[in-house]
C-alpha cells in the first residue's frame, strides 16, 4: 500500500487498505479520482518527512480515516484540484498545506501552535471544515494564525456561516402580481433570534424590510415564509440572521424578476440532504441555464440550455464522485431565477 516509487498518477483509482497508504516519495495526481478506503484508524493517509504531494487535478479522497501531514511534508492542490477528508487532517509542525483549489475536511483541522508551516490558501482557492482545533471559530479572525488567508483565499468553517443550518431560500412572484413571497427553511437553530430579510436592486446596496422571529435553539426542521407587497423593480433578496447576543450572518443571495413567471412553483429538491442522488419538483418542463456552485461561490458544474431531465441526470452524475458537502443551485431561464442549497453526505 505504499507509493513509495513516487512518480505521476492520473486516472480513477479505488484503493482499500486495510490500514495505511505512506507517500513516502514525491508523488503527483493529474487527473481522475484516487479514492483511499481504510479502516478509519488514525493515519490512513499519512506523508513522510520531505515529501510533497501534489494534486495537479481531479480529486484526492481519504474516504475513510485521517490525513496527516508528517513534519516537513508538503500539500500542495492546484487550480481545479480537490483534497477530500472523510474525517481529520492533522498538519504537524513543519509541515505545509498549500491551497490553489478546494481542500475539504469533513471534521477537524488539527493544526495546533505550529511554529513553522501551516496552511496557505491562496486567491481562487478554499478551504471547509467543521472545526478547527476542536472549536468553531465566530470569524476569520478567530482562526489561527497559520492559517495565511492573506493572499485572498477563502476559509469556511460552520461556526462562520449561518448559525443555524439553512436548508433552502426560494422566492418568486406570488399569483401573478408585484407581490413576491419569500421561503426559507431551517434544519437547525443555536440562539437564533430571527432573520431580517433585506432587499436590494443591484445586489451591492440593500435595505432592512422586515424581521422574522427565529426558534431560540432546536434540532428541528422550521418552516419561514414573508410576503412582499412594496416591490417596484426587480429585486435581489437575503437574509441576515441575528443571535441573541447581536452575532449576524448573511445568507446568499436570490433573485426575482418581475416578469412573469408565476406558472413556475417554488421548487424542491428531494432528498435534501443526498447521499448521491436527486429528483427535481416544481418546475415546468422547459429549458433552463443551470449553475451548481460550492459556498466559496466556485462554478463546479455549469449546464446551458438543459431540460429537467438531463440536468438530473448530469447532477446525479456528478454529486457521485463529488466531494461532499454543501452545494447552492441556481436555475434561470427568461422571467425565472432560483437558487437551492442541497446537502450532499
Amino acid at each position: 500500500n505504499d507509493l513509495e516509487n513516487g512518480g505521476t498518477f492520473c486516472g480513477d483509482c479505488y484503493l482499500d487498505i486495510n490500514n495505511t497508504i505512506d507517500i513516502e516519495a514525491d508523488v503527483c495526481w493529474v487527473s481522475g479520482t484516487l479514492t483511499l478506503d481504510g479502516d478509519g484508524g488514525d493515519g490512513d493517509f499519512s506523508m513522510d518527512d520531505g515529501v510533497t504531494f501534489t494534486v495537479v487535478s481531479g480529486t484526492v479522497i481519504v474516504e475513510d480515516g485521517d490525513a496527516n501531514i508528517s513534519p516537513g511534508a508538503d500539500l500542495v492542490i492546484l487550480d481545479d484540484a480537490i483534497f477530500s477528508v472523510a474525517d481529520d487532517l492533522i498538519v504537524e509542525e513543519g509541515a505545509g498545506v498549500v491551497v490553489d483549489g478546494l481542500l475539504d475536511v469533513t471534521d477537524n483541522i488539527d493544526i495546533g501552535e505550529t511554529l513553522t508551516g501551516g496552511i496557505v490558501v491562496n486567491e481562487g482557492g478554499s478551504a471547509n471544515a467543521q472545526r478547527v482545533d476542536g472549536q468553531q471559530p465566530d470569524n476569520e479572525d478567530d482562526l489561527p494564525d497559520n492559517i495565511d488567508l492573506s493572499n485572498g483565499g477563502g476559509f469556511n468553517v460552520n461556526g462562520v456561516e449561518l448559525p443555524v443550518e439553512l436548508l433552502s431560500f426560494t422566492g418568486g412572484l406570488f399569483e401573478g402580481k408585484q407581490i413576491v413571497q419569500l421561503s426559507w427553511s431551517t434544519g437547525s437553530e443555536i440562539d437564533n433570534r430571527g432573520f431580517f430579510v433585506e432587499r436590494s436592486i443591484d445586489g451591492q446596496d440593500f435595505e432592512k424590510i422586515a424581521f422574522v422571529e427565529g426558534h431560540g435553539t432546536t434540532t428541528d426542521i422550521h418552516e419561514y415564509a414573508f410576503i412582499d407587497q412594496t416591490i417596484e423593480v426587480s429585486s435581489y433578496y437575503q437574509l441576515r440572521q441575528v443571535d441573541f447576543d447581536g452575532v449576524n450572518a448573511l445568507s446568499y443571495l436570490i433573485y426575482v424578476s418581475l416578469i412573469d413567471a408565476t406558472s413556475n412553483d417554488p421548487i424542491s429538491i428531494y432528498p435534501n440532504p443526498t447521499y448521491g442522488e436527486v429528483t427535481f419538483d416544481g418546475l415546468r418542463q422547459e429549458v433552463y441555464d443551470i449553475q451548481m456552485m460550492n459556498l466559496s461561490g466556485k462554478v463546479v458544474l455549469n449546464l446551458a440550455s438543459t431540460s429537467l431531465e438531463n440536468s438530473e441526470v448530469e447532477i446525479n452524475r456528478y454529486l457521485t464522485g463529488a466531494t461532499k458537502g454543501v452545494y447552492l443551485l441556481r436555475f434561470a431561464n427568461p422571467g425565472y431565477s432560483e437558487i437551492i442549497r442541497l446537502i450532499s453526505k
